[in-house]
């Protein structure tokens, strides 16, 4: 490859729109997958009388 030529991908904005909406639905989707997948760990907490502190709850809410 000639050290010249330039390394970037012409993409059609159309194209480059569609896939921008793609990725952002895929972080909507792993974000939302995230917090289920935490539900589920405080639920086998409570279910083996592991309870989460006070204080650490209202550190994860940002309080």
């Amino acid at each position: 490859m000639n050290s010249q030529e330039k390394s970037t991908i012409i993409i059609p904005t159309t194209e480059y729109n569609y896939l921008k909406k793609i990725e952002q639905s895929f972080e909507k989707f792993f974000g939302s997958f995230e917090y289920l997948k935490s539900i589920e760990k405080a639920r086998k907490e409570i279910r083996s009388k592991q309870y989460v502190s006070q204080q650490l709850v209202f550190k994860k809410l940002g309080l």
